[in-house]
């Protein structure tokens, strides 16, 4: 499975547009650019807002990200290519601030996977984006909004001392013997 699948554009959406409406949720979350390392945009969007309201400004929206960004112009051209004002202002009208801590969850859970499958760790049997049949695709994604982060953490926790015991364990039970052994007293016993 590619890490490059483990992403929620509709998470991002609510969790973006919902800092532009109302930054001070900054204060209760734990949020920084590499939860948004989906795509360069996102960061930079992420960026932006996370700027602007520690600079000090109360009201984010569209003009203050624009004009802010247009500052640096490699993000700004990445900004504008990707229609960066129709996606604030979309941001902005879809954001669903009474819901921002599932999003959120949902975000840094995604992201969490992510980290992992960049390390090597399969995580498909925590969530697999490739399931294709509706039914399945709901339960697998009804089975992951049930875990929280200290779950995931657990689970991989549990992963790895379990492969280390199998691998490594020195509480393996030896069915072997050696050649030799009786070797004398049969010796004798022939002669």
């Amino acid at each position: 499975m590619a890490s490059d699948k483990l992403s929620d554009k509709r998470a991002i959406l609510v969790v973006l547009g919902s800092l532009i409406k109302s930054p001070i949720l900054f204060d209760s979350c734990s949020l920084e650019q590499a939860d948004f390392n989906i795509e360069p945009f996102y960061e930079i969007i992420f960026s932006a807002i996370y700027n602007l309201w520690t600079t000090g400004v109360n009201v984010i929206d569209c003009f203050a990200i624009d004009s802010f960004l247009s500052n640096y112009p490699t993000q700004y051209k990445i900004f504008s290519n990707n229609n960066g004002l129709e996606y604030i202002v979309q941001a902005t009208e879809l954001a669903e601030t009474e819901n921002f801590e599932y999003y959120y969850n949902r975000l840094k859970k995604i992201g969490l996977l992510r980290f992992w499958e960049s390390e090597g760790v399969d995580t498909s049997s925590i969530y697999n984006p490739d399931v294709i049949e509706p039914k399945a695709q709901e339960e697998e994604s009804r089975r992951f909004d049930e875990l929280t982060i200290n779950d995931l953490i657990e689970w991989n926790q549990g992963r790895i001392i379990d492969e280390a015991k199998m691998r490594f364990g020195s509480n393996t039970v030896s069915k072997g013997q050696q050649a030799g052994k009786g070797m004398l007293e049969l010796i004798e016993k022939l002669k």
